[in-house]
């Protein structure tokens, strides 16, 4: 079974160092003679995804259990809300381990990097919980990984 995003833990990341990269899907061939051949390198729009959030003390014992023993780690896949679109969306953590971060009595910031791989577009993520859109038809598990 995927793990879910905590619902115990802050929904959405800090406006303040929030970044989103697009990935880079083209891939460059050089050629004998003339610019060179361009083509896509892969059909899936994943991004690169570096944020924050603001926890207390409690919510940073949530996020070390979630992260080292629900996730393996930070090995393992789990479902958030994509930042933009609000659906949810299938992540991983990337790019070293959180980083934790001391603001005051009971205020922490957590800082990380994560890989969006795909998704799912009939779903919302919603505190916590992942519902199905009814009003859509199908299951549609948009660029899927």
């Amino acid at each position: 079974m995927t793990a879910v995003w905590p619902a115990g833990l802050p929904q959405y990341l800090e406006a303040d160092g929030f970044n989103e990269l697009l990935a880079d899907a083209r891939l460059d061939t050089p050629t004998e003679y003339g610019p060179g051949k361009t083509r896509r390198k892969f059909t899936k729009n994943w991004r690169h995804i570096s944020g924050a959030i603001r926890c207390t003390d409690d919510q940073v014992d949530t996020f070390e259990e979630f992260y080292l023993e629900t996730l393996n780690g930070g090995a393992l896949d789990f479902l958030w809300k994509a930042p933009l679109s609000q659906n949810a969306a299938m992540m991983r953590f990337r790019g070293g381990p959180p980083k934790i971060q001391y603001r005051s009595a009971d205020e922490h910031l957590i800082s990380f990097q994560l890989f969006q791989k795909y998704v799912l577009a009939d779903f919302r993520f919603d505190s916590g919980e992942v519902t199905f859109d009814s009003t859509l038809d199908t299951f549609d598990a948009m660029n899927t990984y």
